[in-house]
């Protein structure tokens, strides 16, 4: 929904709720409540920053926590096929930037040596802002549609390694009811997500996001979900995955 229509529906839904006379009010006690919301959300950010930051220069002692942690997240690891599995075990740390509008923000991904790119670093880059013509969320909405821009081109060390070309974006719409998705590449690299642009409806940002603040939680398995990729659906399979 773009954001003048939420604007609109927004408005509308208060009229009919409290009436014509009383919904301007109740619309100004919303925009205040909004504030006070962003700007908690903020004050938390700024206060978990040097913890995460700890989390980081931990996780950075235990092989393979950052993949670890990715697949024990079910919002992220459904973005992850096999395929993409040995590439993420080279991360060595996932940090999210914010702006000074927190709404927009860059998911940073660092890497080791590996066998599939060059890149050190490959960036997420989220923006609130809007495509020309469109209009702009209010200042405190922290539901506004967010955007893609790509800002990063991944460096394949070769085309058999290039995992956009051995898993691209699978579009589900497309699909028939009965389609059968492969484990191995799944609905297409988690890669393609670095070339991606436009509207993220597929809100990837703000599973990453998420994902981040419990990236600790998750890499214990402590909040593990049901496993996706197990066969008998008793426990993990995907052993490249674990910590060792």
């Amino acid at each position: 929904m773009a954001a003048e229509a939420h604007t609109a529906a927004t408005a509308e839904a208060f009229t009919e709720a409290f009436g014509a006379e009383l919904a301007p009010a109740f619309l100004t006690l919303k925009e205040k409540m909004d504030k006070v919301r962003y700007e908690s959300f903020k004050a938390s950010i700024v206060a978990m920053a040097p913890l995460q930051a700890q989390v980081a220069e931990m996780g950075a002692k235990v092989p393979k926590f950052w993949v670890t942690s990715l697949v024990n997240c079910s919002e992220t690891r459904n973005h992850i096929p096999k395929c993409d599995v040995p590439a993420l075990e080279a991360l060595t740390n996932v940090s999210v930037q914010y702006g000074d509008d927190i709404r927009n923000f860059d998911v940073v991904f660092t890497f080791a040596e590996n066998a599939y790119f060059s890149n050190p670093t490959l960036t997420l880059s989220f923006t609130v802002t809007p495509p020309a013509g469109e209009t702009a969320p209010k200042p405190f909405d922290l539901s506004p549609d967010v955007y893609m821009k790509p800002v990063t081109t991944i460096q394949w060390k070769s085309d058999d390694v290039n995992l956009v070309k051995k898993a691209p974006k699978v579009d589900i719409e497309d699909l028939d009811d009965d389609a059968e998705i492969s484990e191995e590449t799944g609905f297409g690299s988690f890669f393609n997500f670095f070339s991606q642009s436009g509207e993220d409806t597929e809100e990837i940002g703000e599973a990453l996001c998420e994902w981040r603040v419990q990236a600790l939680e998750y890499a214990t398995g402590s909040d593990k979900s049901d496993d996706e990729w197990s066969d008998d659906g008793e426990g993990d399979d995907n052993e490249d995955a674990e910590m060792e």
